[in-house]
């Protein structure tokens, strides 16, 4: 994690079609890695990561990486 302008960014691994969601932190990556249920297929990927990512921090918003396993996302401040 790093502080924005307006918030935080979170530097996420996602592993998409787990048999269930988890989270880890990988230290050589310096991200957290998650995996989820959903398949990396028409953006449900994103949607669930976004979903879990809301359920615990809030207003949470997908910087880069939409079409890729390495993703930064960005919680705003409220």
């Amino acid at each position: 994690m790093r502080e924005a302008k307006d918030g935080v960014l979170i530097s996420v691994h996602v592993s998409p079609g787990s048999k269930e969601v988890s989270f880890s932190y990988d230290e050589w990556r310096r991200a957290v890695e998650v995996r989820i249920k959903s398949p990396a297929k028409e953006g449900k990927a994103n949607r669930e990561l976004l979903g879990i990512f809301r359920q615990i921090f809030g207003e949470v918003e997908l910087v880069s990486g939409e079409k890729s396993r390495s993703k930064v996302l960005k919680g705003k401040r409220e």
